[in-house]
């Protein structure tokens, strides 16, 4: 095995594994030339129970959505929901640079109210998977056929933009999913085909064999869409990249019905540093973005989630090796802790202090934090600390910190 002089996995803002980019590894791989994310946040988000967003929060999603440069938008089902109606013909309105997308069960009316909102993309929707075809809509595979040929010859001789997705795919009988993509897509000119995880179930190597095997059969675009009932469904969608789909479908945050969808901040950064894509999104907006999304619906992420957790570049120091500097390490060289420096989201390291801090941590507090102090003084501060932690606190924030600090500095002093 020979290291390139090109290293795609280190440059000066990441460090992942390079075993990423060895030839077995990348043979392996079907990478497209250009990957889309379709983002679903303003209806599968609103999914996630206990979620209702105003039509101004949803015009501000939809607004950061197209600043960080995510190519489609889906806005709703207008069909089904006036208010989704409503809310697409306005977001049709603002001229974004994202394709907007309104999202069609096999019926003419949805088809209709997505026309009367001026949407020229929808996403057909029709179920393929045999549990919910048979025993959830009780669809015989003739009438899953005929409806499918009819809806998307409507849809398409109407100027619609038709992305097909017979949905519980990794459910599917497969002798019947080929039938399907072999009678209806050529014969109505769908634009692409989603293959869905409906309900998260499919391995990451399953589900790059089932991309591998739709895009045998078909000669348009392959997309996907991917839940998280077992934890899976960022995984499932770059292994569904790596296998050759050209559109991800995800949600901010991965929130969404169930158990959540892939996150679309996850997706962006696999795709930029594990399979080395040059993606075009702006990633210093992800953080913004996902604190948008996580205020306007309620719905609070892990301190620990990944890419956008409020404390991923935090590090409590309760021991080191004698003569590491763990503080120089966060700060200055954070790659050596992270594979990802948080100056690439626009973000900063930063120290933590809590019950496992010790007098290193409180040094490293008060360097970041531009603060001098003792060895007298850093042993009083972590005392006046613990005190606060035993009231029940597992955590002290830096404005709790500084006032600490600043009230033993100056207690000593005048002592």
């Amino acid at each position: 095995m020979i290291w390139s002089d090109v290293t795609p996995w280190r440059a000066d803002r990441w460090w992942v594994s390079p075993f990423n980019y060895v030839d077995a590894v990348r043979n392996e791989l079907s990478l497209p030339s250009r990957v889309q994310l379709y983002d679903a946040t303003l209806r599968d988000g609103e999914e996630t129970p206990g979620v209702f967003l105003r039509e101004g929060d949803k015009m501000k999603i939809a607004r950061a959505l197209d600043e960080v440069g995510i190519e489609r938008i889906e806005t709703g089902m207008p069909g089904t929901s006036p208010k989704d109606k409503r809310f697409t013909k306005k977001v049709v309105r603002l001229g974004l640079d994202a394709k907007i997308f309104a999202l069609c069960h096999a019926i003419k009316e949805d088809i209709d109210a997505s026309l009367e909102c001026d949407v020229d993309s929808i996403n057909f929707i029709i179920p393929i998977g045999e549990p919910k075809r048979t025993y959830q809509y009780k669809f015989s595979e003739e009438e899953i056929i005929n409806r499918s040929q009819t809806l998307i010859d409507y849809a398409k001789d109407h100027g619609l933009f038709t992305v097909v997705s017979p949905y519980d795919t990794s459910r599917a009988n497969f002798g019947f999913l080929k039938r399907y993509l072999e009678e209806v897509l050529p014969a109505t000119k769908a634009d692409g085909v989603i293959i869905f995880d409906t309900v998260g179930c499919s391995l990451p190597q399953a589900m790059a064999y089932l991309i591998r095997k739709v895009k045998e059969i078909v000669k348009i675009p392959v997309e996907v869409h991917t839940h998280n009932d077992f934890g899976l469904a960022t995984a499932c969608a770059l292994a569904a990249v790596g296998a050759g789909a050209e559109v991800v479908q995800g949600t901010v945050n991965g929130i969404g019905e169930g158990t959540g969808v892939a996150a679309i901040e996850e997706i962006i950064m696999g795709l930029k540093l594990l399979y080395g894509i040059d993606v075009p999104y702006k990633i210093d907006k992800l953080y913004d973005l996902s604190k948008l999304v996580e205020r306007l619906t309620g719905v609070r992420n892990s301190h620990l989630k990944p890419i956008v957790g409020e404390s991923i570049f935090s590090r409590e120091f309760a021991s080191a090796l004698k003569g590491v500097d763990a503080f120089k390490s966060l700060l200055e060289y954070p790659l050596a802790i992270r594979p990802i420096s948080p100056s690439l989201l626009g973000r900063k390291a930063s120290v933590y202090i809590g019950r496992k801090s010790g007098v290193q941590s409180v040094q490293a507090k008060l360097r970041e934090l531009g603060l001098t102090a003792t060895q007298d003084q850093i042993r009083k501060i972590l005392s006046r600390i613990r005190e606060e932690l035993r009231k029940g606190k597992v955590h002290i924030s830096d404005e709790e910190f500084i006032s600490i600090a600043n009230e033993v500095l100056a207690s000593t002093m005048n002592g």
